[in-house]
């Protein structure tokens, strides 16, 4: 089928131009393929329906009027996924892998607890993170000691990791520390022990390391060159060992670090 060209005079015609939520879907993918493929992979990890249902979620808090995409919409949304791509950009390796998956990305809080519903303490995920743009958010099920009954309950709790051209960021309520790579953060917070999908936290990322190693490609295959000096800072070698660096908290513990994550969403 052809593709009808659309002609945009002025600033009234482009907020009145609107596409169907399949096409910006179809749009949305393909964007994600093309910054975030590595190496010469041919086939590149698609959004699951539960992705597409945050994204849509994430272009209107009401259902989209005959599922029209408007300008408005895409405004709005761009707030948020400008610096959400960067991050993926980033991560091109952790979010290409499945099976299990490194990255959930695309989901929200309730979603990620109800994945974690009836898991094992230390079960996690990483994903995206809904209030701060370009931020991380981890997921994962923590014990808590009933004061009436004397139990202990598995709850899930939430950080935020802050993305920049320095590194990973880990936040806690008591404080912060730093790393060169993601696979160092998750390594060295103990709170984290296996992944949603399965597999051992040490496997799977090592995974990455490992494919680092071999192919020598951090990042997306196609956009060091093209999205400046932060991205591509961030697409650091995995395989360098970082052992964090110490933060602005100098009274904080590793017990403080590992037992008291700020919450977020």
């Amino acid at each position: 089928m052809a593709k009808k060209h659309v002609s945009l005079k002025s600033l009234d015609d482009l907020r009145d131009f609107r596409v169907s939520w399949e096409i910006f879907e179809e749009a949305l993918q393909r964007c994600i393929d093309h910054w975030t493929k590595v190496g010469s992979k041919s086939s590149c990890r698609k959004l699951r329906p539960i992705e597409r249902k945050f994204v849509k979620a994430r272009l209107s808090s009401e259902e989209l009027r005959n599922d029209m995409v408007t300008f408005d919409h895409f405004n709005e949304f761009c707030k948020w996924w400008s610096p959400s791509l960067k991050t993926l950009i980033t991560l091109s390796s952790e979010w290409q892998c499945e099976q299990p998956l490194l990255l959930h990305g695309f989901v929200g809080r309730s979603e990620s607890e109800k994945t974690l519903k009836a898991q094992s303490v230390g079960t996690f995920l990483i994903r995206l993170s809904e209030s701060k743009p370009g931020w991380l958010a981890i997921t994962f099920n923590d014990s808590k000691k009933s004061t009436k009954h004397n139990k202990i309950k598995i709850k899930p709790d939430h950080c935020l990791v802050n993305v920049d051209d320095k590194g990973f960021t880990l936040f806690f309520a008591k404080g912060r520390r730093s790393y060169e790579t993601l696979s160092d953060l998750v390594f060295d917070c103990r709170k984290l022990v296996k992944l949603a999908e399965g597999g051992d936290k040490r496997a799977e990322f090592g995974r990455v390391i490992s494919n680092y190693a071999t192919s020598g490609n951090a990042g997306g295959g196609s956009n060091e060159s093209s999205n400046g000096g932060g991205a591509k800072r961030l697409a650091v070698p995995h395989g360098r060992s970082s052992r964090g660096r110490r933060d602005e908290s100098k009274s904080e513990t590793k017990n403080e670090r590992d037992d008291n994550p700020q919450s977020t969403s």
